[in-house]
């Protein structure tokens, strides 16, 4: 009878485990809570709070080997649950130290995640054999179409080059999406037609 008894007790925990929501996770925290819950789980795993906005909090510090790194943690608009963590990496004002970045990034995802299922990697306009300055105005302008983007079964995950935040700079922003917690806004949002 005891070994019964422990036999379903072991079954009702696998069963509650297996219904348990999976989610993406960003530095070892699961994508997923209030902001103040995933907010501390990261300064737990070393980032430093930077600043708090309508519905983001920003932090700074390292990932993946990169220093001076910008963190956004997104909340759902209309209840506070978070939906997708966003990471700028250091502006760059050379177009081979910017492209080896992304490069460097995409492998480490590739490893990780496998091939993206979407991917591009080149620019609207021809950029010339001025390769930096062409490059540099071309990100400028919204020209630059270098994007990595991995679907998995818990969300999506971007990688791409983007417009710098300093000018005539690039930089490269990865972001996660997490499937289970974008669903739970959108069917609370739902909730209120």
């Amino acid at each position: 009878m005891k070994k019964l008894f422990l036999l379903l007790s072991f079954l009702s925990m696998v069963s509650m485990g297996i219904a348990q929501e999976q989610h993406l996770t960003f530095k070892g925290v699961p994508i997923d809570g209030t902001m103040r819950e995933c907010t501390a789980a990261l300064i737990k795993a070393g980032l430093n709070v930077d600043s708090r906005e309508n519905g983001m909090t920003f932090l700074t510090g390292e990932v993946a080997g990169y220093k001076g790194c910008i963190v956004g943690v997104v909340s759902a608009q209309d209840c506070d649950l978070v939906c997708s963590i966003g990471v700028l990496f250091p502006n760059r004002d050379q177009w081979t130290e910017l492209e080896n970045d992304y490069r460097q990034l995409k492998s480490m995802l590739t490893k990780k995640y496998g091939k993206p299922t979407r991917e591009n990697e080149g620019f609207a306009v021809f950029v010339g054999n001025n390769i930096n300055g062409m490059v540099m105005d071309a990100i400028r302008e919204g020209q630059c179409e270098y994007y990595a983007c991995y679907s998995t079964g818990l969300g999506d995950i971007e990688l791409q080059i983007i417009e710098g935040m300093q000018p005539n700079t690039g930089l490269v922003r990865l972001t996660y999406f997490d499937k289970a917690s974008v669903d739970k806004a959108q069917n609370s949002a739902m909730d209120d037609l």
